[in-house]
């Protein structure tokens, strides 16, 4: 076992990382799982290089004519349906139901393809430009065209400061970007079980923060939280345990998702 540093500003991470483990997904996509003790959480981050050959992104698109703004779909349903290799759920969003196909209101600031169908001036966003750079930050967004956007319910880290109070442990999905910009982190944390009890606000803000993270915001959390990659047959596996409805390893259908494209890893690395 081995305990974390101290981080910037003197923060420092609660718990004894037990173990930690890459995993080569894709070309510019590297995961990290890590399990901790004292609290016990299990940890999954993904890396992505913004500029390596293949990285595109992707927003769940408007639902057109229909009620609400998009069709709620479960996150591996998301993956498989867009043919992309990694993805998070993201907005918050309402109602929450276990129908797919029905529609979903989203909150905050929501960008498809550069089609605007959510506008926020308040909650933080993950932005995608059309020049392919990513920003995590608070509106107004006006550094050029926007083809990708979801929005967080808090922005947890700024300017390498820590901004999350909440104190309650939940599962947390959450997204950080380097301070260079080339790195984009989605990082999803367990809870609500007794291998992973969930992390604050506060310490999802410390674990992007130890990862590099320079500017960071929590998605929708708790029962909604769920990574997702293609699986080597092509098929989605979801990376950890999601508890919707309080049941383990039971996926939510959600209204709003953030996805990955990349192509096959390079052989020989690791």
């Amino acid at each position: 076992m081995m305990s974390y540093i101290r981080l910037h500003g003197g923060d420092v991470l609660p718990g004894t990382v037990q173990s930690q483990t890459e995993e080569y997904l894709f070309n510019g996509i590297t995961l990290r799982t890590v399990h901790v003790v004292n609290p016990p959480l299990i940890i999954y981050a993904a890396f992505i290089s913004v500029s390596a050959d293949g990285i595109r992104f992707f927003v769940t698109p408007p639902n057109g004519p229909k009620p609400g703004d998009t069709d709620g779909m479960k996150t591996s349903t998301f993956l498989s349906r867009y043919h992309a290799q990694l993805a998070v759920n993201a907005a918050g969003f309402s109602p929450v139901d276990d129908i797919e196909g029905a529609p979903r209101s989203v909150y905050g600031l929501a960008v498809s393809s550069n089609k605007l169908y959510e506008n926020s001036r308040t909650l933080p966003a993950l932005v995608v430009y059309s020049n392919r750079s990513v920003v995590i930050g608070k509106p107004p967004f006006t550094n050029g065209r926007i083809m990708h956007a979801a929005s967080g319910q808090y922005l947890i880290l700024e300017r390498g400061v820590t901004t999350g109070t909440n104190t309650d442990r939940h599962p947390r999905t959450a997204a950080g970007i380097t301070v260079d910009g080339k790195t984009l982190i989605l990082m999803v944390i367990d809870g609500r079980r007794d291998e992973s009890k969930g992390a604050t606000l506060y310490e999802t803000a410390l674990w992007l923060q130890s990862f590099g993270a320079y500017n960071a915001l929590a998605f929708d959390g708790g029962g909604s939280t769920t990574m997702v990659v293609e699986n080597t047959n092509g098929q989605p596996r979801v990376i950890n345990t999601p508890v919707h409805g309080m049941a383990a390893g039971t996926e939510r259908v959600v209204g709003n998702h953030f996805g990955v494209f990349a192509k096959p890893r390079t052989a020989g690395k690791k």
